[in-house]
């Protein structure tokens, strides 16, 4: 499973009395607890992280693998939500990542696409 995470300017918002990028680190938190020696899990972050922003696609943060958990906290505890939503451009460079077998892509977004057409 590819989890595909908004980490734009949007993420800042507060929703449910916290921000929607700590609502977002909650669930990957659960997902890869959950699935921890069972799935391969992998991570990529859009705007592409380390940028400091921008509207750049997302790259493969943490490859995909069993026991990615604590590389996947590690990434997400060193982001500072920044930049615009290249959604579009993101879906496709993680379909290109998962281009062999049977893969699951789980994309969240906060806002509207700003800087590419979906």
């Amino acid at each position: 499973m590819l989890i595909v995470l908004d980490r734009s300017g949007s993420m800042k918002e507060i929703a449910g009395g916290q921000s929607k990028w700590q609502s977002a680190r909650q669930a990957v938190t659960s997902i890869t607890s959950q699935f921890e020696g069972q799935l391969g899990i992998g991570l990529m972050l859009y705007p592409r992280y380390p940028d400091a922003g921008g509207c750049a696609a997302g790259t493969l943060n943490v490859p995909l693998s069993p026991n990615s958990k604590s590389d996947i906290a590690t990434v997400l505890n060193k982001v500072v939500p920044n930049g615009d939503t290249p959604i579009a451009a993101t879906f496709d460079s993680a379909r290109k990542e998962l281009n062999s077998g049977e893969h699951v892509i789980l994309i969240s977004q906060a806002g509207v696409a700003g800087s590419s057409s979906v």
